[in-house]
């Protein structure tokens, strides 16, 4: 209806314009605003067709999840809360194992203070508190906007059809902003910090349809996630010029996103394609014909857009075969190790821009926590050594030998 669209877009556009005037601290009252320092254009990442760019150079990129790391001590938490001490200490360890770049959550909730619209005045502590780390650390962070399942937000439904159709328009799912509203305010409070690499949507966005995804439910998602996607990467390129914009996506046929309508969704305004790879630790590119990696990598050499792994994870007790053993130990830990080389390198050599681990955490790779959470998480040696560091910091550091020199810069006669 004209009605709502008009309302929309006169809250965006207020949003924008709050953005560009009186700075607020991270607790939400307004102080006065400084100087904003000039940030050269070739500080951000850009993109060349299906390539990526930073301070005038080729960028490919390797690093690290974390959703922990905006989990701030006194704010909103999923999972467990994240000490400052704790937070240096694990990006230092990301920097030390070839990191380049950090994934984590930049949910409503962390915003929202108490998760449920009681907090109406911004909040950006968590979200400064990180991007300020990684910066110290030099590292650059992919912000992930909102998340397709119930995890680390307050209502207890994932995103389904009527979101990406009209939902993310209007306040809801627990939030006092609709999505298009918050994310705008997002994009333009840090449209000036290179420090994000680029901004994700969502994590994992699909037509959730518990019930099947038929026919119908394909092409209507197919649909949606378009017109969605579209809509959304316009909207946050309009409060931020600076950054490139991610869908977010598993990539292996969800709902919606099966087939070549992978392709459709992804052949609009959207940056950057996206692909998570779990459950396949023994082939290092996954490929079925139809919805893995290997068919992801030829749509969007298609589209001649960038395509980066943000999700990849091996169990820290996989026996040689691929199978899970119970077991955590210095031989698991190197059959991980190894099968994470194979993946990295031929996705790279396959014209990947990036991979990302799932994911980076504290406790050793052999602790009780990583046995109870999955066994995905990859330790600092510090601890108990994990070849899986080696293994990024050794492939991140031939990224980096294999860049052209930095470009000149002319002197003034």
């Amino acid at each position: 209806m004209k009605t709502a669209l008009a309302i929309t877009t006169a809250a965006i556009t207020a949003v924008i314009a709050l953005a560009a005037t009186p700075a607020t601290n991270t607790r939400g009252a307004f102080v006065a605003a400084a100087a904003t320092p000039v940030v050269p254009a070739s500080a951000f990442v850009h993109r060349t067709g299906s390539a990526l760019t930073l301070n005038g150079r080729p960028w490919r990129f390797v690093g690290f999840n974390d959703y922990q790391l905006t989990s701030e001590p006194g704010g909103f938490t999923c999972g467990r809360p994240v000490d400052s001490a704790t937070l240096n200490s694990i990006l230092e360890d990301a920097k030390s194992a070839g990191a380049t770049v950090i994934r984590t959550w930049f949910f409503q909730s962390y915003y929202d203070l108490d998760a449920h619209g009681q907090q109406t005045s911004p909040n950006w502590s968590a979200f400064d508190r990180i991007l300020t780390t990684a910066a110290a650390h030099g590292l650059k962070v992919i912000p992930v906007l909102v998340n397709e399942w119930q995890d680390c937000e307050p209502a207890s439904v994932n995103k389904n059809l009527g979101f990406y159709q009209t939902g993310y328009e209007s306040p809801g799912y627990g939030y006092p902003l609709s999505f298009k509203v918050y994310a705008t305010t997002v994009a333009a409070h840090y449209a000036a910090n290179p420090t994000i690499a680029f901004w994700q949507i969502g994590n994992e966005l699909e037509n959730n349809t518990p019930s099947g995804c038929d026919t119908s439910a394909e092409t209507a998602g197919a649909g949606a996630l378009r017109a969605f996607a579209d809509d959304m990467t316009t909207t946050i390129k309009t409060a931020d010029s600076h950054h490139l914009v991610s869908l977010g996506t598993i990539g292996s046929g969800q709902c919606g996103l099966s087939g070549t309508d992978y392709r459709y969704v992804h052949a609009g305004n959207v940056d950057l394609c996206e692909y998570h790879d779990y459950g396949d630790p023994t082939h290092p590119i996954p490929d079925d014909g139809f919805n893995r990696l290997a068919q992801r990598i030829t749509q969007c050499q298609t589209l001649d857009k960038p395509l980066f792994i943000g999700e990849a994870a091996i169990g820290a007790d996989i026996g040689a075969a691929g199978q899970s053993t119970g077991v955590v130990n210095a031989t698991s830990l190197q059959v991980r190790a190894n099968f994470f080389d194979a993946k990295i390198t031929a996705a790279f050599n396959a014209g990947v821009s990036g991979y990302l681990l799932w994911e980076k955490q504290q406790d050793a790779s052999n602790s009780t926590y990583n046995l109870d959470n999955g066994l995905y998480d990859v330790g600092p040696n510090s601890l108990d050594p994990d070849p899986t560091n080696t293994v990024t910091a050794t492939i991140a550091a031939s990224l980096t030998a294999s860049l052209p020199p930095p470009p000149r810069i002319p002197r003034p006669a």
